[in-house]
């Protein structure tokens, strides 16, 4: 294997199917590692084969890989490449983190969408708040993200006469939202969180 990896490392092209094909096969320690040889040669690859690779961590379950999924999300980001990371994606890989347990990542990912005006449907990141609830932490850290959403909506500060705001009057935190985060406040003793979320409810 090490002398096979060896010559395509020298073909970026043949390199950049082998990662598909890894991913393909769930051979992710291989995967990853072409991914990085690709890197290393060109830079990141093409965005079917960034997202590709990602689908391919969060569907393997395992923290190791979801952590490995979070910390490649940031780095695109950090590098402006943020162009190769599908909305629906980053949703996936937000969702895969709450689900492993692991909020405070999830929570960020959902805040980059934010940052870059990608913003994720109301539904989509309810289901992200709904497994965050299910700890002391993640029920904190849920509360903290629906206040910060909700407030971007307080005060008519946008306007949903305008078609342009569509995509962010469709991330507003509806009832159920709420009552995911109330839960999990609830449930954990939280009590001040939820009286915040109380006074921001529709």
């Amino acid at each position: 294997m090490a002398g096979t990896i060896s010559v395509q490392a020298r073909d970026p092209a043949k390199l950049y199917v082998e990662i598909q094909n890894a991913v393909d096969e769930n051979r992710l320690n291989d995967a990853w590692r072409f991914y990085e040889q690709y890197m290393e040669m060109d830079g990141f690859p093409r965005k079917s084969v960034v997202n590709k690779l990602l689908a391919g961590f969060v569907d393997s379950c395992d923290v190791e890989w979801l952590e490995k999924a979070y910390r490649f999300v940031e780095q695109a980001i950090g590098e402006s490449k943020q162009n190769l990371l599908e909305r629906n994606m980053l949703i996936f890989v937000s969702f895969g983190l709450a689900r492993t347990g692991l909020p405070v990542p999830a929570s960020t990912v959902l805040r980059r969408m934010v940052e870059m005006e990608e913003y994720p449907p109301v539904a989509a990141w309810s289901a992200v708040l709904a497994y965050m609830s299910q700890t002391a932490q993640g029920a904190y850290v849920a509360a903290e993200l629906i206040l910060e959403i909700g407030y971007l909506f307080q005060d008519h500060r946008v306007d949903p006469r305008k078609k342009c705001n569509a995509p962010l009057i469709a991330m507003k935190p509806n009832t159920t939202a709420f009552n995911i985060a109330l839960a999990g406040c609830l449930l954990f003793g939280t009590t001040k969180k939820a009286e915040q979320l109380l006074e921001m409810m529709p």
